[in-house]
């Protein structure tokens, strides 16, 4: 594994709070990387499968699921700034 990426996948793997609003970035990556990869396919005439299709759906779910995710954590905080729990 190159020495970026690894840096990289470790700084996303941080603490519980910090990891779920990263997971976007994580799955926008290997969103790209699908879609690059796909293109790539069609230019050199390379057959996509349907199973490659269906990785391509479940990632592009994952990220909006991420998405979701991030909304909500926030939602929680401000939630509880609103009702002064202790929030860091």
């Amino acid at each position: 594994m190159a020495k970026g990426l690894t840096n990289n996948l470790s700084a996303l793997l941080m603490t519980p709070v910090q990891r779920v609003t990263r997971y976007p970035l994580l799955l926008k990556e290997i969103n790209n990387l699908y879609t690059k990869a796909k293109a790539t396919a069609e230019t050199q005439g390379i057959n996509w499968t349907e199973d490659d299709e269906k990785k391509t759906i479940y990632m592009k779910d994952a990220l909006s699921l991420s998405y979701e995710l991030c909304t909500y954590v926030n939602d929680m905080m401000e939630a509880g700034r609103i009702l002064k729990y202790p929030v860091s």
